[in-house]
């Protein structure tokens, strides 16, 4: 037996030695033919891509052109993506169902609209379109977006005074039988409730990047968006980011004083977010804190576009009123190069930080986790 096991070894041994030995290479590849293949290969999935694009924008800019258009696109992007399957018909039925109130509400189809017209900049400048050729849309973007923004926020503060009236009413009405207030039931409850899923339902559409943007998924673009995603700011809803990454970078390479007007605005917006504040020490912060580094930052910008004497009399002003200020040192280190070197060059001002950190509480958006709008 034990003769019988040790050859069968023995023999498999020799058939895979063997079969080892006999094992050549494969013809020689045909060079041409494959490179040939894998241009072509290549220019069709160029050329398809290429296809895609175009059909995206289209059919975005077909849906951002009006509110209700958005909205309906809105749906049909959910079927697409979630129920894709004809077996789910009836799952999404129920979900419009759930969700009718949602879709049929102005303050979420006009964000969407928005979300719609912002995915359309980034997407024609990935099809070749320069940001010089758009800068008056972006400028109209803004001003709607600005606007949309201010409306609702006017909403929820009314909506928020109305539940504390409510709630200190019903504290000075005695209490009838039963132990409920005599007010409306729940009157204040729903005021302050409505206002607060409105602004949900915007922050949620406006703060989600472009990268997880459902209509992104949908279309299967994000190569598309990712190439250029650098060029703008990632969420729609994010007026600061949007000037600092795309309308002042355009300006300042123009040399253009539109770039101060911008940022006197930017200023402005600045102070009128934090007066709104009922906190003493915000106020404090802002005036000692943000607001010299905001002048310094423009101070910059006006070097950047040539008007030097201009920037640098604004430097010397700040320095003499923020003494204590935490970036004396390093500003003071800068106006005495600029001084001392008429030549001297000036930092890039396209790395200044004009983000939240520079910002009053509440001006710029929390940052979203990426959910689809």
């Amino acid at each position: 037996m034990k003769f019988i096991i040790i050859a069968s070894l023995f023999l498999g041994s020799f058939h895979f030695a063997l079969a080892q030995s006999t094992v050549k290479d494969a013809p020689p590849v045909k060079v041409e033919e494959v490179m040939r293949f894998l241009e072509n290969l290549e220019k069709k999935r160029t050329e398809d891509f290429k296809s895609n694009l175009k059909r995206a924008i289209r059919d975005f800019s077909s849906a951002a052109g009006s509110e209700s258009s958005a909205s309906q696109f809105y749906v049909e992007a959910v079927g697409a993506t979630r129920f894709p399957d004809s077996k789910q018909a009836v799952e999404f039925n129920e979900w419009r169902q759930k969700e009718r109130e949602t879709l049929f509400n102005p303050v979420f189809q006009k964000a969407v609209q928005l979300h719609l017209r912002y995915l359309l900049f980034v997407l024609r400048t990935a099809d070749g379109a320069k940001v010089e050729t758009m800068i008056g849309e972006v400028m109209s973007y803004l001003r709607d977006l600005e606007n949309f923004r201010e409306e609702q926020n006017k909403k929820a503060e009314l909506a928020a005074r109305m539940q504390r009236n409510e709630e200190i009413r019903e504290k000075m009405i005695p209490k009838q039988k039963g132990g409920k207030g005599g007010g409306p039931k729940g009157g204040g409850k729903s005021g302050g409730g409505g206002g607060d899923a409105e602004m949900s339902q915007m922050a949620q559409v406006l703060e989600t990047p472009i990268q997880g943007s459902l209509f992104v998924k949908w279309y299967q673009i994000e190569e598309s968006c990712s190439k250029k995603s650098s060029d703008w700011e990632p969420n729609p809803g994010n007026l600061e980011g949007i000037y600092d990454k795309t309308i002042f970078p355009f300006y300042r390479e123009k040399k253009d004083p539109k770039l101060i007007e911008l940022w006197n605005a930017k200023i402005d917006r600045a102070c009128a977010k934090i007066k709104d504040s009922d906190i003493s020490s915000k106020q404090d912060d802002f005036d000692f804190k943000v607001m010299p580094k905001l002048r310094w930052d423009r101070a910059r910008e006006m070097i950047a576009i040539n008007m030097r004497n201009r920037g640098l009399s604004e430097m010397y002003a700040v320095v003499k009123e923020f003494p204590e200020h935490g970036s004396f040192t390093s500003w003071i280190g800068d106006l005495k190069r600029l001084l001392a070197d008429p030549n001297a060059p000036l930092d890039d001002p396209a790395t200044i930080p004009t983000d939240a950190a520079q910002m009053p509480e509440g001006s710029q958006p929390e940052p979203a986790t990426p959910t689809e709008p």
